[in-house]
């Protein structure tokens, strides 16, 4: 039960880091966005809106964590198991 709480907890804290690093990167964008007015002679052209970014499949963060929890889950296994043969 421990190896599997350690486990969640690094997949946790893995996925917590990609979402703060998702949305710094989003946020770093749009405030260093800078829009090219003055070189357009014809504003009719532009566009009246605008998106950024795309959208992701809450799948996807369900099969990362679970991917990852085991992946964790036999990066310590086998962490275990090494420092017991070296011991």
């Amino acid at each position: 039960m421990k190896l599997i709480a350690k486990s969640i907890i690094l997949s946790l804290l893995l996925h917590i880091v990609l979402v703060i690093s998702f949305v710094g990167y989003g946020l770093w964008q749009t405030w260093s966005y800078k829009p090219d007015l003055y070189n357009n002679q014809n504003v009719t052209i532009l566009q009246q809106e605008v998106a950024f970014g795309y959208t992701v499949s809450p799948m996807f963060f369900i099969i990362t964590f679970v991917v990852s929890t085991l992946s964790f889950v036999f990066i310590i296994k086998l962490s275990n198991l090494i420092k017991l043969k070296l011991i």
